[in-house]
């Protein structure tokens, strides 16, 4: 028999799409096989989301997980600019073109693999502007993976508390893409790993210790062929890293 008429949410409202269709029919053919779990469903709250016009259930985000999300990729990368412009040495300038070659590699992957980014992500109310690139591997997840991990390396033995800061910073980051539906649970995992294993060899060969490649020294490299003899890039010069990074970002 059919299920009662407050059952049948109205899908008028501009965000109904053919996914909240199928997803309001796979509800309601689940309650035609098990009658008894209906009412329960219907009346049942769930603090941790909640439905909207569309009949799909929206995740509900803690405000202060939102806030740190949305303002990841502003803050990360101001921070970074910051120390780069205030440094301006072999290692920041080594540092940076890591980064910019993790970025790089992240948006071939994502084209390469052309996967889809969550279903949800249409309907998802915490994401205004839907990117339209592929999510895997996630960029974002890649880039915190390298600079987190290349950063808790330097200061490890100096600033062992900046260390203590880094990883809970980066896992509420990656934990807000996937509770926003920007990503997958995997899409995240592979971008993480593949943005610290990044940072692990890229800080090896900058130094010089790689033991897979014992004859690259990138901070030798960029001291000799991009740095003046004071050791320190022309202010000016900070231009081009910045030009740069908001294109790899954007």
């Amino acid at each position: 028999s059919p299920p009662p008429e407050p059952f049948l949410r109205s899908t008028a409202c501009p965000a109904a799409s053919s996914l909240a269709r199928r997803h309001q029919l796979d509800i309601l053919d689940r309650s035609r096989r098990v009658p008894e779990m209906h009412s329960p469903l219907l009346m049942s709250g769930d603090n941790d989301s909640h439905d909207d016009c569309s009949g799909v259930t929206q995740p509900q985000i803690n405000p202060a997980v939102a806030m740190l999300g949305k303002s990841t990729s502003t803050f990360v990368s101001l921070t970074f600019f910051a120390f780069l412009s205030l440094r301006r040495d072999a290692y920041m300038v080594s540092f940076f073109i890591g980064a910019i070659t993790n970025g790089v590699q992240s948006k071939l992957l994502k084209r390469l693999l052309d996967h889809d980014r969550p279903e949800l992500l249409a309907l998802s109310e915490h994401t205004k502007l839907k990117p339209s690139d592929g999510g895997m591997p996630s960029s974002h997840a890649m880039s915190l993976g390298f600079i987190g991990t290349y950063t808790a390396l330097g200061v490890v033995e100096s600033m062992p508390w900046l260390v203590g800061f880094i990883v809970p910073y980066i896992l509420v980051s990656l934990y807000y893409r996937v509770k926003a539906s920007l990503h997958t649970v995997e899409q995240v995992a592979v971008g993480l790993v593949l943005g610290v294993t990044n940072a692990v060899i890229w800080r090896d060969v900058s130094l010089g210790t790689s033991p897979l490649f014992p004859s690259v020294n990138i901070m030798g490299w960029v001291s000799s062929n991009l740095l003046p003899e004071s050791g320190q890039l022309a202010p000016i010069f900070l231009l081009i890293p910045a030009t740069v990074g908001a294109a790899v970002v954007g």
